[in-house]
């Protein structure tokens, strides 16, 4: 009995010590970040949790991110806790089980940030996976913008050389945008680049200079 309770204890002992050096989750790696050129934005964020790792260890701030994601960061950053279940109802593709149906889509619709991607059959949809668009972000903001009450009669000339591939329903959104500095441009192209996916330290920078706004 002594033997087997000195053999149960020897292999409990060597399990511990094996599960001790394989951690349960990784840990996202700030290096990515830290060196990064938006790194004041991307650690702010990360720090009061609006900006998550991923499952893998990394923030990954270069990635494009989906909708989903910027309209579940936006309601990170704004703390809204309320929920209107039926507002995602309006959306086809928007189930239930979706991990961004609740605090991201019921946040957004309820407060009219997002109106959904109209499709030929009547009916509309959220298209949470697709990459948001830099002038999608725009729109967004200026509406939500417009919810707090905020004044968004500010307009400028969107002078930029790709100013023509501005979409007509992004057009006034984004001209309110460049008017407060939301939007600079590449620094080395010089370009908007509105229909480009956004990548996530942009929309860090970008909500950094909402944030200021917001409480200018």
């Amino acid at each position: 009995m002594l033997n087997w309770l000195k053999r149960s204890l020897g292999g409990l002992l060597a399990l511990c010590m094996l599960i001790s050096l394989v951690p349960t989750a990784l840990a996202a790696d700030r290096s990515e970040l830290e060196d990064h050129w938006a790194s004041e934005s991307l650690l702010y964020f990360a720090d009061e949790g609006w900006l998550q790792g991923y499952k893998d260890g990394t923030y990954k701030p270069d990635s494009k991110i989906s909708r989903a994601e910027f309209i579940t960061i936006l309601n990170r950053v704004c703390g809204f806790t309320e929920r209107d279940d039926e507002a995602a109802k309006a959306f086809q593709d928007v189930k239930e089980t979706d991990w961004f149906a609740g605090d991201g889509v019921d946040f957004a619709t309820a407060r009219g940030i997002v109106n959904g991607v109209d499709m030929p059959d009547g009916t509309k949809q959220f298209q949470g996976e697709a990459a948001v668009t830099r002038e999608q972000v725009a729109v967004f903001l200026m509406r939500y913008a417009q919810y707090l009450g905020m004044d968004v009669s500010a307009r400028a000339e969107i002078d930029f050389p790709d100013a023509g591939e501005v979409s007509g329903f992004a057009r006034d959104a984004m001209s309110w945008a460049v008017a407060e500095g939301l939007f600079t441009g590449n620094d080395a192209t010089h370009e908007l680049n509105p229909t480009d996916g956004a990548a996530r330290a942009e929309v860090a920078a970008v909500l950094m200079r909402f944030i200021n706004l917001m409480y200018a």
